[in-house]
């Protein structure tokens, strides 16, 4: 039985994934974020504080996709990726 709710589990998460992954780029999305943001700013939280939140997402998100890039192209650090000359943006 544990392995049918197991099974189950990674196929759901794996769908759940593949459609947030195909909805990000779109319109929806963006005005998911901005419901959020004005939720979060409805609780009384400044909107600086969740542009600084989001900014710092944003660049730990830019961050780690680098590091997939750069280890895809066979480089072992972002730095020795950029001092080679790859354009990971």
């Amino acid at each position: 039985m544990s392995k049918r709710i197991k099974s189950f589990g990674i196929v759901f998460g794996s769908m759940f994934l593949t459609a947030f992954v195909a909805v990000i780029p779109t319109v929806e999305f963006a005005n998911l974020l901005g419901w959020i943001k004005d939720v979060v700013t409805g609780w009384g939280v400044p909107s600086v504080v969740w542009a600084f939140a989001s900014a710092l997402v944003a660049q730990l998100w830019f961050a780690w996709r680098n590091s997939v890039n750069a280890k895809k192209e066979g480089f072992s650090t972002v730095a020795n990726a950029k001092a080679e000359g790859l354009d990971l943006y």
